[in-house]
């Protein structure tokens, strides 16, 4: 078991990876100051890290959610909808 523990993780479609995935997004929006990160205690007492939207990211997320209805409609529109959810 040690061996195995040492040799460096690999994602495979057998082992899920998502949290790799996560972790790096949260550090490339901590770097583009959209969010905050502070170490403290969870709920069942273990250390976490815990994220907050800055005033740049509540200002880049309506920014992006106007982008995304724009695309959502532009979509509806070439589907022949002309409504889209949301």
């Amino acid at each position: 078991m040690a061996r195995v523990l040492r040799e460096p993780f690999r994602c495979s479609p057998v082992t899920s990876c998502w949290w790799i995935t996560a972790l790096s997004a949260l550090q490339r929006l901590e770097t583009r100051g959209w969010i905050s990160a502070e170490w403290g205690t969870s709920d069942n007492n273990r250390k976490a890290r815990f994220y907050l939207l800055t005033r740049t990211g509540r200002k880049q997320l309506v920014h992006e959610t106007g982008q995304w209805r724009r695309l959502a409609a532009a979509i509806g529109r070439v589907l022949g909808s002309g409504e889209v959810e949301g």
